[in-house]
């Protein structure tokens, strides 16, 4: 999933090199969080002592997901323009696939049509390209179970923490919100190898 070599004519080429490399970042952090909430849960007195490691990394990370999702939608609308320009007939519009992606509750479905969509179109033109599009495919349902798991055990930890910050099983539920983060950060970044890879052959074969 790593063909991400220079391609003529490919409007998300260079931003998606950019979101690759911040992804990456990203998974970096949220490993290196995990291994701080492990600490916390097993071992709290040292975690006193690693604990503003782990408070500046949780500051550094709330820029660098934020800067992802920003770089994502106009990777998103920019690898779209490519698919409109390689089919022609392609189903999903640069448009809709950010309205898909990022208007509440509309996105629970779209999100998933994004991805079927791509894989829809890549999975008949065989070789690799059958293989990056049920690469996709196979990872929607891990995106969601993070996606949602991350989201409901982030609500009660923090609403915990709140209303009883001694609570024991903060530390747990903060590592395994941790490790659903890690999910969630190497399911982007899957998607966006995948995607950018299989756009890049497509465009290869055009020229070819």
């Amino acid at each position: 999933m790593s063909n991400l070599n220079s391609t003529p004519n490919l409007r998300s080429l260079g931003i998606g090199k950019v979101l690759t490399q911040l992804l990456q970042i990203r998974l970096g952090i949220a490993i290196a969080s995990a291994f701080f909430s492990l600490i916390e849960l097993i071992a709290k007195p040292l975690y006193q002592i690693v604990a503003p490691i782990d408070e500046l990394l949780s500051l550094v990370s709330i820029f660098i997901a934020l800067g992802s999702v920003i770089i994502f939608c106009v990777w998103l609308y920019r690898i779209h323009l490519d698919f409109k320009n390689l089919f022609g007939d392609y189903a999903i519009t640069p448009g809709g696939s950010i309205a898909r992606f990022l208007i509440p509750f509309y996105n629970i479905w779209g999100i998933a049509n994004i991805f079927n969509t791509f894989a829809d179109k890549f999975e008949p033109e065989g070789g690799d390209l059958n293989k990056f599009g049920k690469d996709v495919r196979s990872l929607i349902a891990p995106f969601y179970g993070c996606l949602f798991g991350s989201n409901a055990i982030n609500r009660v930890a923090i609403q915990e923490s709140f209303k009883n910050p001694n609570n024991p099983s903060l530390p747990l539920m903060f590592f395994i919100s941790a490790i659903l983060d890690i999910g969630l950060s190497f399911v982007f970044l899957s998607f966006t190898k995948a995607m950018q890879s299989a756009v890049n052959q497509k465009a290869k074969r055009t020229v070819g």
